[in-house]
């Protein structure tokens, strides 16, 4: 971040009932561009956070209430998106005077809970300002406005006397919170007369929203408690919020409610404005369902695993070039021949993985051999190198049978071609340093050319396996005799 910003580290962790963690992303999205005089920057945009495998994040994002920043008083907005599981959206603020916070902290619960959310409202005409607060009303508690809402039973408080919340001062219960409306106030905080004469009654009205309504009427009501001319007809307001009122309005209005807002109807039939070329038509992710392209891999990689004899899961791999049970033979060569050349052999992967080792099977132990710069390594369709092991030449003077050589640093395997790759380097007895090969030689090729060549070889001279290769320059001088042929295996 630059200098000159002030930061919050925003942490969370989401797990099931059971402990288990959850999958999926946290994105935290400004509201719209926001200029730092002085840090010399504009920020703008969202920050994604993946979920590791625990079901934990951590970022650090720009404060909420930056000095010299443009505009203020704004929110982040939080977008919660599970694999299998609804997400939501919802705004928090990020102070810098609390620099690590724990979004289960500040994260909304169910409203049902009757638990209190922390929202800004309007900022009336003395410059008061109703918020929610984030404990019930009373002594020395509640949010930091002039007055408060409970979100739970939409009942206002208000105003603070001495930095407490007055118990009793409820809409429904007097008419103090009317008088201080966000309209009408004069500086000093005392309502106007105009006001005072159109919240004289305001107690009689026991609906809230009714009650809201008279407050923001400003003088539309008499003292009487009756309605003047301007709302002697409720159903010729056409402003939506006003007909919402009428129609929930009790006998504290003057008029019928509007027929549009009375009569029962049959909802209209409209699955059809969601279905594929429809006007509100819905993708699978929207819907948290897997797209296509998804299903058709999993089904491609499950086709794959079905469709044929034994399977690397039983054997305990993830993958192999070929069954180790047609491995009937042993590749030989010398080591005037092979030293510093690089043997490929090709592998399909229809599924992700996580490459941890290659396995190859140590048929045959020259006792007497010398060797040094020895390696096994992974490359990807581009050519460009994935993994490698560490030098593995006193492995190869040891135990001929099948066994894992590990990758210095594994790594994640989407669906595709690679290649695997051996250096040998070194003096050995011909015939003595052998490996499990099958017999099929030069013929594993039908019907390919480089840079797709199931068994090739590449290079000379080398003493370690190159960050790339130039795959459509794989020759078979060497594997023509089967020394490329290898059996290789994946966990």
């Amino acid at each position: 971040m630059p200098g000159g910003i002030a930061t919050v580290t925003l942490t969370g962790r989401y797990i099931r009932p059971d402990g288990t963690p959850l999958s999926g992303t946290v994105t935290i999205t400004t509201p719209s561009l926001l200029t730092l005089s002085g840090a010399n920057s504009i920020t703008a945009g969202s920050t994604v956070v993946t979920l590791d495998n625990a079901g934990s994040f951590s970022c650090v994002l720009v404060a909420t209430d930056n000095a010299n920043m443009q505009p203020t008083g704004w929110r982040y907005s939080v977008t919660e998106k599970f694999t299998g599981i609804t997400g939501r959206t919802y705004s928090i603020d990020l102070p810098a005077s609390t620099p690590t916070v724990d979004i289960a902290d500040i994260a909304p619960a169910d409203p049902a809970t009757g638990n209190y959310v922390t929202v800004a409202g309007p900022a009336g005409a003395d410059g008061r300002t109703i918020l929610s607060g984030t404990s019930a009303p009373g002594a020395g508690t509640g949010g930091n406005g002039d007055f408060y809402i409970d979100t739970a039973a939409w009942t206002i408080y208000g105003p603070k006397t001495g930095g407490s919340w007055p118990s009793g001062h409820a809409l429904n219960g007097g008419v103090v919170s009317l008088t201080y409306s966000d309209v009408g106030a004069d500086p000093a905080g005392a309502a106007s007369a105009a006001q005072t004469a159109a919240t004289s009654a305001a107690q009689s009205y026991t609906d809230t929203a009714v009650a809201a309504e008279v407050a923001r009427a400003n003088g539309a009501y008499d003292t009487a408690g009756a309605a003047t001319s301007a709302l002697s007809s409720a159903h010729t307001y056409t402003d939506t919020a006003i007909a919402s009122e009428a129609a929930r309005a009790d006998s504290a209005y003057v008029g019928a409610a509007d027929a549009r807002l009375t009569n029962a109807r049959t909802p209209t039939a409209h699955a059809s404005s969601h279905a594929s070329g429809g006007t509100d038509a819905l993708t699978p992710a929207a819907i948290g369902a897997t797209t296509p392209a998804d299903i058709t891999t999993a089904l491609a990689g499950h086709v794959a695993d079905v469709a044929h004899g034994d399977q690397p899961s039983e054997n305990g791999l993830l993958a192999w070039t070929y069954d180790p049970n047609m491995a009937g033979h042993v590749t030989a060569q010398s080591n005037s021949g092979m030293a510093g050349r690089i043997t490929l052999s090709r592998i399909l992967l229809r599924k992700t993985i996580t490459w941890s080792n290659i396995w190859l099977g140590l048929a045959g132990i020259d006792a007497s051999a010398v060797l040094s710069n020895c390696y096994l390594g992974i490359y990807d369709a581009s050519g460009t190198l994935k993994g490698t092991t560490a030098d593995v030449s006193s492995s190869l003077m040891t135990s001929a049978i099948a066994k894992p050589f590990p990758l210095t640093s594994p790594f994640t395997a989407t669906p595709g071609t690679y290649f695997v790759a051996m250096l040998l380097n070194g003096t050995w007895a011909t015939n003595s340093l052998t490996f499990k090969c099958s017999g099929a030689g030069i013929s594993v090729n039908a019907g390919l050319s480089a840079p797709n060549l199931r068994y090739s070889n590449l290079l000379t001279g080398q003493t370690s396996l190159p960050s790339s290769l130039t795959l459509s320059g794989q020759t078979t001088t060497v594997i023509s005799s089967g020394w490329g042929s290898q059996w290789y295996g994946v966990s």
